[in-house]
Formats: structure tokens, sequence, C-alpha cells
């Protein structure tokens, strides 16, 4: 073709092109195998502001696969610690007020664990069940608030309700212990 548009054939290596620079710039964003970029720290260079982070720093950022003796319950202890008081609170009784006093204890020691930093096995052994238990506790708390909040309703009619998402937060709870007594044990 002499008309000054592209062949088809043209077309479509630089299409190639273009998919294959796409690859390669998706790739290097995401860590993958290959050199680092001469803007990580690494290469001596400088890391630019809202620039590709390198591998190491994706690798710090990311949880361990296996948490240390006691690191875990550093981390997730206080949280489990603070369900277990509501848990045996539970057991002697508690009124609203103070059921709503245990949850914002509760969810401050759940703000409190540093997310970023605990590790794959950590999650899977406490922090996965012990949130659990944590939206079960809460779930009956909205029941309770509900209740309370409507003209009539009373506690007896939701009685059921609530033993049942608590029984549910203590397995949840004890499982989350069972966990970090075994990555102590480790």
């Amino acid at each position: 073709m002499l008309d000054g548009s592209p062949s088809g054939t043209t077309r479509r290596a630089a299409v190639a092109c273009l998919a294959a620079a796409a690859l390669a710039l998706s790739l290097g964003a995401c860590g993958g195998e290959g050199p680092a970029s001469a803007k990580s720290p690494e290469a001596g260079g400088g890391k630019a502001e809202g620039s590709v982070q390198s591998r190491a720093d994706l690798a710090r950022q990311r949880p361990r696969p296996v948490a240390p003796s006691g690191r875990c319950q550093t981390q997730v202890g206080g949280f489990i610690a603070a369900m277990d008081g509501l848990r045996r609170n539970l057991a002697v009784g508690l009124s609203y007020e103070q059921y709503v006093a245990e949850m914002k204890g509760i969810r401050s020691a759940y703000d409190a664990i540093p997310t970023g930093r605990v590790a794959l096995g950590c999650l899977r052994a406490a922090g996965t069940p012990g949130e659990s238990g944590l939206n079960q506790y809460i779930a009956a708390g909205n029941a309770w608030t509900e209740c309370v909040e409507t003209p009539g309703c009373e506690s007896t009619t939701i009685e059921a309700e609530l033993q049942q998402r608590w029984r549910s937060a203590s397995r949840y709870l004890s499982k989350a212990q069972l966990g970090l007594r075994k990555l102590d044990a480790s």
C-alpha cells in the first residue's frame, strides 16, 4: 500500500508491540521476575514519589507466612483477651449499657491490631476466628440495640437470638484461643 496508511501486517505488529509493552509494565509493577528498576533503591536510584514500588518494598508490606512464637500473641492477644472478658461477663449477666461499654473496649483492642504486619499463620490461627467471633457479638449488639430503641420491645423477645449469637461468638473465640496456644507451642 502506497497511500500512507499502515498495512494490516504493520498494524498487527504495532498492536502486538504495545500489548507486550503493557504486559511488561504490569508485570514489573507486580514485583515479577526481572531487573530492579533504575529508580529502585537497590539500583542506586532514589525512589521517586508516585513511582512503582520495588520488590523489596512490596515484600516488607506483605504478611509473613508463619508467625514466630509469641508474636501473634503480642499482635492479637489483647483483642482475644477483651472478647474473653466479655464472654466471662456474659456468663454472670450484663445490662445493655454494660454490653455496649464492653463492645467499645473490644473495638479499641481490634483497632489496635497492626493489620499490615500480622503474619498469615497468625491470621489463620487466631485473627480470622477472632474477627468472626467479634462479628457475632456485633450482630447480637445490633439486635439488642434495635429492641431497646423499639417501643414495647422486651429483651425476652430477642433472648433466644442473643444467646445463639453469643454461643457462636464463644465457639469462634475458643478457636482463636486454641490457635494462639498452638502458635505459642511451636
